[in-house]
């Protein structure tokens, strides 16, 4: 039986002065859960308020309902497991 991955992450509110000024391809933030990478790296930099956006509109299409920011910011995280789970067993599987 396949068990989800369960990953809490703190990602601050967008800043709504940053939207104003165009500045919506910026990086939300950084892990801060105990058990991921320190603070500087790059576990959740890829993230942008205009990809957060993007997965909302892409995913309320396909789900026929709306889908909040944190419910985006969630499927982002698991796609990036399950890509970061791919490239280990690809790199396992060169040294294998």
């Amino acid at each position: 039986m396949a068990t989800a991955l369960q990953h809490e992450v703190t990602v601050p509110a967008p800043n709504p002065s940053a939207q104003r000024h165009g500045d919506s391809s910026r990086a939300l933030g950084k892990a801060e859960a105990p058990g991921t990478r320190p603070a500087g790296s790059m576990e959740t930099e890829w993230i942008t308020e205009d990809l957060v956006a993007r997965t909302q509109d892409v995913w309320g299409l396909h789900l026929g309902r709306q889908v909040d920011r944190d419910e985006a910011i969630e499927m982002l995280l698991n796609v990036q497991g399950v890509a970061m789970a791919f490239h280990l067993a690809s790199i396992e599987s060169e040294t294998s």
